[in-house]
């Protein structure tokens, strides 16, 4: 720890940088979770699970079951999830990642 006190401020700089950094392709390599995913879609768009479990025509238990990992989307809701993102102007980088779910 006395090295990280003797720090040039260049120094502590670099390794910030280095730290984002990894951080970054950390997230790259590791994949989204769906249940992850639906959250930050609900958030992108501001609305409720209701909201989102009616709008893709499944049960407000069926959603709380993804968000909660205690199941995982069929292909059909898969498919029914990527048209509704699609439709409603989500953020490509959500879209793309759940292109990875196929």
């Amino acid at each position: 720890m006395d090295s990280l006190n003797t720090m040039s401020k260049d120094e502590e700089k670099r390794l910030k940088f280095a730290v984002a950094d990894v951080i970054i392709l950390f997230k790259e390599v590791v994949p989204v979770s769906i249940d992850e995913m639906l959250k930050m879609i609900r958030k992108e768009l501001n609305i409720s699970q209701e909201l989102l479990a009616r709008d893709l025509n499944v049960s407000y238990a069926t959603l709380n079951r993804w968000e909660n990992n205690k199941s995982k989307p069929s292909r059909l809701a898969m498919d029914k999830l990527k048209n509704y993102c699609a439709a409603n102007g989500i953020s490509g980088s959500i879209v793309a990642e759940l292109e990875r779910y196929r």
